[in-house]
């Protein structure tokens, strides 16, 4: 990892090999140390996946990637091949391709830290996505959500 920010998280997705790269936007300061020494034709701040923490940051970015939604469903704001839509990322039948649905609920269900509630999308003035839910940290310990936090 050649991040200084640690943006670039690689994700164990179940039924993949290898780890997928997923880009963290509030991390990353664009400073381009990770297209300089990628190991492949990529440039991870542009070309991974992305993972936003706010509606402003997921706005004024063109990189395909998701921006949880609030409710006690699965929902999320996705931008791919340039167009922008919401999914149910826990229904297998929500139209999203299976890899990237597959990547989004890896993130949800195991990497819960990288998800920052204070800043989730609302778009139905709903509670935050997260809101009771039970996370498991980098360190492998469950931290239960505080409601109404």
């Amino acid at each position: 990892d050649v991040c200084p920010n640690r943006a670039n998280i690689a994700v164990a997705v179940p039924g993949k090999r290898q780890r997928q790269i997923v880009h963290v936007d509030g991390m990353c300061n664009e400073c381009g140390n990770c297209a300089t020494f990628c190991p492949y034709e990529s440039r991870p701040y542009r070309d991974k996946f992305t993972l936003f923490w706010s509606r402003e940051d997921f706005d004024s970015s063109e990189n395909e990637g998701w921006l949880p939604a609030p409710g006690e469903n699965s929902g999320c704001l996705v931008r791919l091949d340039g167009q922008v839509r919401e999914y149910q990322v826990e229904d297998s039948g929500c139209g999203l391709p299976g890899d990237l649905r597959l990547l989004i609920l890896a993130v949800q269900d195991h990497y819960g830290y990288l998800l920052r509630k204070s800043n989730m999308l609302r778009l139905s003035g709903g509670a935050p996505y997260l809101r009771g839910r039970r996370l498991r940290g980098r360190d492998g310990h469950k931290a239960a959500v505080e409601a109404g936090a």
